[in-house]
């Protein structure tokens, strides 16, 4: 069972650093990193003639993992009383995550007695044991056995029944080293060691190597079920180099004496072979996949923490290999070396990288990629070791997805395609007043509407999903630009129009939303601009947001294929007041390359007259607003020039300047103003003009500025105005029949003068007109007399 374990007490479980693990602990043979013999040997134990022999062997199975095997065996024999009880093990080990590993050893029991020469008996059984060990860190070790987890039993010759040998057994155990190297008084102190176990006894130990050579121990094992004294165990050990024998590299021999409270002494003796160990140990690798378009040559795609064993520094080789086939023809193998130092009993973390070929960006599918690892040496006395792994080549557009800036892996303005595309879809000659970065902006939006891009989320991975997943799936914007028609996600269209965007050196920012991401791009005007540089019926309708010191317009994606240019900028404003997250393009590409994508064929924009369709609608919307904003403003001078006059009028009226008022009021109103506000004014200034020709005795100009102003008033005046009018019509009248009356005076005819002047009076009751009867009525009496 091996003279250090029995040194230390017994207290090994959560020791098993050798083969004898395969006996205490079956996980702790995950932590050898080489093969090892070892045997241990008594003939006289307790004083009573019973020989112990144990034999056990490991080792590397695959990679974390180890297989062992211990045959183990006492006996006694003096001739007349023959006894002994054998077990032969077999085990695997294999390391876990986290410095977690587990252990089993399955177990074969055989026991034979003779009696002066003849057999008293014989059996046979089997049993499992199964073992945990946790590295909690460098110096702490806990472990845990479940000894003969199925109550290990043995069947006897001759008989139909078993009984149980050995029954279920915990072991539980902790150790602790206290540092790796220390000197102390000039004595080099290493890997001192104290240990605990708890079972059905109880056992402590320690031990401690001088110069590396020498090692001294000392354990005590209590019963637990008993008042015995505990059992005392002293011991040392020497390490010695031994390379004849290859490919052993080192023998140790263990010497314990163990001492029961009760019974004689026991010298045990063991020694042990170690392999030619792979100096430079992987204690952990953490495995980073590839996501192609997030692919920068030399990428590390591995972390080892390594551990150089050995008491010297070490120069080793890490090289590593990738087999790549692409075009399903022939394997190409991309390898990388790399020399490194390793510091004595140091650990260091070390980055692999992987050279793949720049194709590798064309990956239309995910797939499995082995890897192998080898670390040589310049020294030949140390063996190299390799380990096979692999790791995940994510295809063209997924990515990791922490935020929105990862959208600058995709974002490529200056690919030559995306250059000669921008080129074929802006035009020179389109008259617009407006900001060029606006006129660009505007082309580039309506040219996408053009090839019929929609949007639609996309079925692997919707945008909402991505911050949830950590993953995203995203097109390059030339493989969107290849689809017939283009549809794709927020990412997708936002991509798409940064790229269109920033070729043209026109600044960028993305919006984010929960749900939703918008373009926000540089309108090109400085703040302090604003007034100058933007068209007033533009500033009269849409805002701009300030960042910078420039004025910035955004754009909603989500309805691309049916909101116009100017609809879009109005829906992003108004989800900008609900203060998005905003990631300017230039920040997310300085933190983030952007790997080139290049398709099979070149995607062609659509016709230009098909462009100039959509953006006409556009276009024609602009030109309504700047045709409403300059009439507004003709309207506005016509009012102010009304108010000039009719204020003139009104002076004009108070010095009773009939004419003048006149004229001013005539002037005022030949401008015909629309404007709302000078509706009231309206109604008086065609009233005072009405009111002017009557005082001039121009009855008809009055009549037609009464019927006029009842156009402008309310329900209320019109009766009013009706009357003015009607007044006037009856100064028409009157004149006329006062006029006629005269005539038939003059001429004789006093009947007729006489109704044509009553009808005067019907009228107008004037004083002239009442005279004018008089003078015919006395015509007429003298005319009867």
């Amino acid at each position: 069972m091996g003279a250090r374990p029995i040194g230390l007490g017994g207290a090994y479980v959560a020791v098993s650093n050798d083969a004898n693990a395969i006996y205490w602990n079956p996980a702790g043979l995950a932590d050898l990193s080489t093969g090892q013999l070892t045997s241990t040997y008594t003939d006289n134990r307790f004083g009573a003639g019973i020989e112990n022999l144990n034999l056990a062997l490991a080792f590397p199975f695959w990679r974390h993992s180890m297989l062992g095997f211990n045959f183990y065996t006492y006996g006694y024999d003096d001739k007349e009383l023959v006894f002994q009880d054998g077990r032969l093990y077999a085990s695997l080990a294999v390391a876990l995550y986290g410095g977690l590993s587990v252990g089993i050893s399955f177990k074969s029991i055989f026991q034979q007695m003779d009696w002066d020469g003849v057999k008293q008996g014989e059996s046979t059984g089997d049993g499992i044991d199964v073992g945990l060990m946790y590295n909690y860190n460098e110096r702490l070790r806990l472990g845990v056995v479940w000894e003969d987890l199925t109550d290990s039993e043995v069947k006897y010759s001759g008989l139909d029944h078993e009984d149980i040998y050995l029954p279920q057994l915990m072991h539980y155990g902790a150790s602790y080293t206290l540092f790796n190297s220390r000197s102390w008084y000039g004595v080099r102190l290493s890997d001192p060691l104290v240990t605990l176990e708890w079972s059905d006894y109880v056992a402590m130990g320690g031990e401690v190597y001088l110069f590396d050579v020498l090692g001294l121990r000392a354990g005590l094992r209590l019963e637990r079920h008993n008042d015995e004294a505990p059992t005392q165990a002293f011991g040392t050990s020497l390490k010695l180099p031994f390379r004849l024998i290859q490919p052993f590299e080192m023998i140790r021999v263990d010497y314990t004496y163990e001492s029961p409270p009760t019974l004689p002494g026991t010298h045990f003796l063991s020694l042990t072979l170690s392999g030619i160990p792979a100096s430079i140990r992987i204690r952990n690798m953490h495995i980073t996949d590839v996501y192609a378009s997030q692919y920068a040559n030399n990428q590390p795609v591995a972390m080892l923490e390594l551990e150089n064993e050995a008491n010297e520094t070490i120069e080793c080789i890490i090289e590593t290999q990738v087999p790549i086939n692409l075009d399903g023809t022939m394997m190409v193998p991309y390898i990388s070396q790399e020399r490194k130092s390793i510091e004595p009993r140091r650990v260091t973390s070390e980055v692999v990288k992987v050279p793949l070929p720049e194709d590798v960006i064309q990956l239309e599918a995910d797939r499995k990629q082995p890897v192998q690892i080898t670390i040589s040496y310049a020294n030949q006395s140390y063996l190299p070791t390799t380990y096979e792994t692999e790791f995940t080549i994510y295809r063209r557009g997924k990515c990791l997805w922490e935020s929105e800036e990862r959208l600058a892996h995709f974002i490529t303005p200056t690919h030559e395609w995306i250059n000669s595309y921008v080129q074929l879809i802006l035009s020179d000659d389109l008259i617009i007043d407006l900001p060029e970065n606006i006129i660009t902006a505007m082309q580039i939006y309506c040219t996408l509407q053009a090839t019929g891009l929609a949007y639609q989320p996309d079925p692997e991975i919707p945008y909402r999903h991505a911050k949830v997943l950590q993953r995203n799936i995203v097109k390059y914007p030339l493989e969107l630009l290849s689809e017939s028609p283009p549809t794709g996600d927020f990412d997708d269209i936002t991509t798409l129009v940064v790229t269109l965007l920033e070729n043209h050196q026109i600044n960028t920012a993305i919006l984010a939303f929960p749900d939703e991401l918008l373009v926000m791009f540089d309108s090109g005007v400085p703040s302090d601009r604003k007034l100058q540089e933007i068209p007033p019926y533009l500033v009269t309708r849409f805002e701009f947001i300030e960042r910078d010191n420039h004025l910035w317009i955004p754009l909603a994606l989500r309805k691309i294929d049916q909101d116009g240019f100017f609809e879009a900028w109005t829906t992003g404003l108004e989800l900008y007041r609900q203060n998005p997250d905003i990631l300017f393009t230039k920040d997310a590409r300085a933190k983030y390359f952007a790997v080139k994508f290049t398709p099979p064929q070149r995607p062609r924009p659509p016709a230009k007259n098909r462009i100039r369709r959509v953006l006409s609608t556009d276009i024609a919307l602009y030109d309504s607003w700047r045709h409403t904003y300059l009439n507004a403003q003709k309207e506005e001078r016509k009012a102010k020039a009304f108010e000039q006059y009719y204020q003139t009028a009104l002076e004009k009226l108070t010095d009773n300047d009939w004419e003048g008022s006149i004229d001013a009021l005539e002037n005022a109103l030949n401008l015909r103003p629309n404007a709302e506000e000078v509706r009231a004014k309206l109604v008086t200034a065609w009233t005072s003009l009405g009111d002017a020709h009557v005082i001039d005795g121009d009855w008809e100009a009055a009549i037609h500025a009464f019927e006029t102003a009842k156009t402008y008033a309310s329900a209320e005046v019109k009766p009013v105005l009706e009357q003015r009018a009607q007044n006037a019509r009856n100064w028409i009248r009157y004149q006329e029949s006062y006029t006629n009356a005269r005539s038939a005076f003059q001429q004789g005819n006093m009947p007729e003068a006489l109704r044509l002047i009553q009808q005067a009076l019907d009228y107008q009751n004037t004083p002239e007109a009442r005279q004018l009867r008089d003078d015919i009525q006395d015509q007429i009496k003298k005319m009867a007399e």
